[in-house]
């Protein structure tokens, strides 16, 4: 691993985070576009079959959503790439440091493509959200890296203790039926899985191996570790997709999934690695980051329960029965 490239990871670390959410933005935004195109039809009166647009996607007649969607789909594909030769030249925390800014072109995205309006309170949540972890960013960049023996044990007793909280977050979304906590929960839980992705394929490139960094693992057990690393990524992509399914929005699920991303890590680090401690720019990107979830949720939950109730004081029409 050379030092005198590390430049190369963040810039590595910069192309991913920008195709990821360009990605993200294009899958939800053919979601959407199938929806309206299936309700459309279906309000005619006529029956609707997904396989007749999917065999049109080669011809004249082909829907704009598929192809939206089909981009959308194969962008995301590239991380692997990415971070395979990122993480080569640098630790995975230069790697992710730089994710938040790809926020950017989703909030961009959604604006100027699909016409999304983003209410002001939900834009402070949001920019707090992304300061909060640029300076999360900036601080694992400045860190001098230091070489130690990481505690295995305490790492996969982490790992399956936030794998169960997780389901049991998953579970209650789903029975609640709110689009918002939907894309909350979804959102924190497809972060931490995609944090994990990062952090397998940097230690199964050199795990077992002195002093010697390749892009593919040389060892057995860091194949094993190169192969969960591409198991979350798949696991994080399948939330997020289920989630918008959901009718989930991008920039609420996107904000919850970058402050988890980069929280997940440090918390992780702070419990198996010794060397690493938290510095006051790291507290103080943490508490922008809670600052910025309390935001969204209270915004998110007061909306969902204003409509509750604008639905239930709808006045029902009595017939006279004289």
């Amino acid at each position: 691993m050379s030092g005198s490239l590390i430049w190369l990871t963040v810039l590595l670390g910069l192309i991913n985070t920008l195709i990821i959410h360009l990605s993200r933005a294009m899958q939800d935004h053919g979601i959407r576009l199938f929806k309206k195109n299936r309700d459309k039809i279906i309000n005619q009166g006529s029956t609707y079959r997904f396989t007749h647009d999917l065999r049109k996607i080669f011809t004249k007649n082909t829907k704009v959503y598929m192809w939206i969607y089909l981009v959308g789909v194969l962008l995301n594909q590239t991380p692997l790439i990415w971070g395979t030769i990122g993480t080569r030249y640098g630790r995975a925390p230069y790697f992710t440091s730089v994710f938040p800014i790809g926020m950017l072109i989703l909030f961009y995205y959604s604006k100027k493509v699909m016409h999304d309006k983003i209410p002001r309170i939900q834009m402070y949540g949001i920019n707090a959200i992304l300061g909060g972890t640029i300076l999360i960013g900036i601080e694992n960049i400045l860190r001098v890296p230091q070489k130690n023996e990481l505690d295995f044990t305490a790492a996969w007793i982490t790992i399956a203790v936030i794998f169960i909280l997780s389901a049991m977050g998953v579970v209650i979304a789903l029975k609640v039926k709110s689009s918002a906590l939907i894309g909350i929960v979804f959102g924190a839980v497809a972060g931490v899985m995609g944090s994990l992705d990062p952090i397998f394929k940097d230690i199964g490139q050199e795990y077992g191996v002195s002093n010697v960094s390749s892009f593919l693992p040389m060892t057995i057990p860091g194949w094993i570790l190169f192969l969960l690393s591409l198991l979350m990524g798949g696991l994080s992509f399948f939330l997020t997709q289920w989630a918008y399914s959901l009718d989930a929005k991008a920039p609420i699920m996107t904000g919850f999934y970058n402050t988890f991303f980069l929280s997940f890590p440090m918390v992780l680090y702070l419990v198996i690695d010794s060397t690493f401690h938290l510095t006051f720019l790291s507290v103080f990107g943490v508490l922008l980051n809670i600052a910025g979830i309390i935001i969204l949720s209270k915004h998110v939950v007061a909306v969902h329960r204003e409509r509750r109730i604008q639905v239930l004081s709808i006045p029902l029409e009595v017939p006279n029965i004289e």
